[in-house]
């Protein structure tokens, strides 16, 4: 791996250490993330729109009891639905997930990431 390569690699993975998980409300932390990124391209203005996205979870890693999604933009968790949930044990291994997006606007781009953890506690 080239040497600059290298150091992008290293800044990154030390800005991901350094940016603090919010505070969810059973005050546990999350030690994995997904972020979901919306972009409206289209000039148009959306409200209250359902959206859905397929996720696949590494190995040994999600509690389905322990999954939060955060609104970035808001600073709030925001309530989601899952569906066709596949399950390994008491581990999530894929599911979709589903929330509302309550307004996106002409050329704006909204963040909201889905944190999770395979720690008992958080189940």
């Amino acid at each position: 791996m080239p040497r600059h390569m290298l150091y992008l690699f290293l800044l990154l993975s030390l800005a991901a250490l350094a940016w603090p998980a919010p505070a969810f409300d059973d005050g546990l932390p999350r030690r994995y993330a997904h972020t979901f990124i919306l972009r409206e391209q289209l000039d148009q203005t959306y409200r209250n729109e359902l959206v859905t996205y397929p996720i696949t979870f590494p190995r040994g890693q999600a509690r389905p009891a322990s999954l939060r999604l955060w609104d970035e933009k808001a600073d709030t968790s925001v309530p989601f639905q899952l569906s066709g949930a596949e399950m390994d044990g008491k581990l999530l291994t894929r599911a979709s997930v589903s929330f509302r997006v309550d307004a996106l606007n002409p050329g704006e781009t909204r963040r909201y990431t889905l944190y999770w953890d395979s720690s008992a506690k958080c189940a």
